[in-house]
């Protein structure tokens, strides 16, 4: 997955000798790692490699040939122990080699370390301060006599391009999570809580391969709110609101879906029927050169004008700060769909939203995510046009 191309232009281009990872969203973005926990990890690529350089902890390196990782050095830091056994396969024999390789102290002074024996003192180093502390941030500015800016508008850019094999893993990511959001509301009956259907949801993405992300899963006004699955039971005339994605592979999957259980309402399928048209007409806008304020200000009107010409106040004052996102690693990434303005760019994969909150009603959502191929898009998830009744 790692985009060597990419990286190495990135460097020329802003003129730096390397550029250093330290949050788990762009370490895995440049190596592929991901390690349980949340202990200290960078990742570092200097101009030139096909691969970056991994600092971890004692007791991680072993994920590195687990997964079949490419990597350059190894600087480890901290204490964990194996002891060796009899009869061992290269690979187990590979992990006893890396353990303590180049150990240090500490993460920091792992850090260093690589930075001196592997880039040198006096070259511009881009650092993300993500998994960084200020205080240690200043100790690697300090010890490694470089200069050093700013990486994060630098994974920005790398990371708002999707490769084909990131579209295939997000095209797969959202499969799975319309493929469990069908089979789980297949099981919806009056009395089950929100809890319930969570639980039912989440073993679906499980079996399908996928690990669980954010679930925001309401009944009734309570899908209006926050709606972190509660103990609320459904009953009929509810609204039942999906707003969830998970993780394939490290890649992410984020779409809403809203349906009505046991009872049709003509109002709330009129808003849902503006709602879903107002996504479509967003995702005809949205090409390659396209400018996302534009994109903003014209579904906008567009939701506006339907709601006025269907007597629906609230929609025809709709107001809203964002009308979708880009998704990759992380659930948001660049760019948002607002009044500020970026550039759509053929790649980019987003997730389209006019989403609606009515107190004392309830929450109404359409979301489908789609990657930019040009002068079009494809659409990677499709919202049903009418409201279904479960």
């Amino acid at each position: 997955m790692i985009q060597v191309e990419r990286i190495q232009n990135a460097l020329s281009e802003k003129e730096v000798d390397a550029v250093i990872a330290t949050s788990a969203e762009n370490v895995f973005y440049m190596s592929g790692f991901r390690g349980p926990l949340e202990p200290k990890r960078y990742s570092m690529w200097v101009g030139g490699q096909d691969c970056p350089d991994m600092i971890l902890p004692n007791g991680d390196t072993d994920l590195l040939i687990t997964n079949q990782l490419e990597f350059g050095e190894i600087y480890s830091y901290g204490d964990y122990y194996y002891y060796e056994g009899h009869d061992l396969s290269n690979r187990e024999k590979e992990i006893l080699e890396l353990n303590f390789k180049n150990n240090s102290s500490d993460a920091i002074e792992a850090l260093l370390d690589a930075i001196d024996n592997l880039v040198g003192q006096g070259k511009t180093i881009a650092l993300e301060s993500g998994n960084l502390r200020e205080e240690e941030t200043r100790l690697i500015e300090k010890g490694s006599k470089c200069r050093i800016i700013a990486a994060e508008g630098i994974f920005s850019e790398l990371r708002k391009i999707k490769s084909k094999k990131e579209v295939e893993r997000l095209e797969k990511s959202v499969a799975i999570t319309e493929a469990a959001i069908e089979y789980s509301s297949r099981q919806v009956k009056s009395g089950m809580t929100e809890r319930d259907l969570e639980k039912i949801y989440k073993k679906r993405l499980i079996e399908l391969g996928a690990e669980p992300g954010f679930c925001l899963i309401g009944f009734g006004p309570h899908s209006a709110e926050s709606c972190i699955p509660s103990e609320i039971a459904l009953k009929e005339g509810d609204i039942v609101l999906y707003d969830v994605g998970c993780s394939y592979k490290g890649y992410a999957s984020d779409i809403a879906r809203t349906f009505l259980f046991e009872y049709s309402d003509s109002e709330i399928e009129m808003k849902y029927d503006i709602l879903k048209k107002g996504m479509d007409k967003e995702i005809s806008l949205i090409e390659n050169g396209a400018c996302t304020s534009d994109i903003f200000r014209e579904t906008m009107r567009y939701i506006r004008e339907e709601g006025a010409k269907r007597g629906i106040k609230n929609l025809s004052e709709f107001k809203r700060h964002h009308l979708g996102h880009g998704i990759g690693i992380s659930t948001y990434d660049d760019p948002l769909i607002t009044l500020e303005k970026n550039e759509i760019e053929s790649g980019m994969v987003m997730c389209v939203e006019p989403p609606y909150y009515e107190i004392g009603v309830g929450g109404i959502q359409v979301e489908d995510e789609i990657v930019v191929t040009g002068k079009k898009v494809k659409r990677l998830s499709h919202a049903p046009d009418e409201m279904i009744i479960l």
